[in-house]
């Protein structure tokens, strides 16, 4: 585990270095960890674009069709952008109401939380193949670990 003190140190030498000209990808940073990171980027890079991924405080009900709602900004993005230096995934939600699904048949915290991330990745590899220097960090749920209910991950009888 790396010490926090050498992580505050890397931050401050990496803020006071000349960064410019990124393009970063933020998915599902409306709050928490993913909207941190977003704050703390914005200071550190300048002249950069930022393309932010999340629900709207007006829609947090689940889209139907997220996933395809994904495929539809990743195309856009490759006609607006070169490149994309930096990604982080974070969207995630917590199944208040047991299972329900999209209109692809997934359960949706594993759609959010999980195939989101494959498909968004999997989407952006060609702009991230042009950046010299390509980074994508996944955050999976920090902070809110429990016990996974194994005899029931599709959540049928929870």
């Amino acid at each position: 585990m790396v010490k926090l003190a050498t992580i505050r140190e890397e931050n401050l030498r990496y803020e006071h270095e000349h960064h410019t000209g990124f393009v970063c990808n933020f998915a599902g940073a409306t709050s928490g960890i993913g909207a941190a990171t977003l704050e703390r980027m914005v200071k550190m890079i300048s002249n950069s674009t930022f393309f932010v991924i999340g629900r709207s405080e007006e829609s947090f009900a689940v889209p139907e069709d997220k996933l395809e709602a994904l495929h539809s900004i990743n195309k856009r993005m490759k006609y607006e952008v070169k490149k994309v230096d930096y990604v982080l995934v974070s969207p995630g939600m917590y199944p208040l109401n047991g299972a329900e699904y999209t209109k692809e048949g997934l359960e949706v915290c594993f759609a959010i939380s999980y195939y989101s991330r494959i498909r968004l990745i999997t989407n952006l590899l060609p702009l991230l193949r042009q950046s010299p220097n390509p980074r994508v960090l996944s955050v999976l749920c920090g902070g809110k670990e429990k016990f996974m209910l194994e005899n029931d991950i599709g959540l049928h009888q929870n």
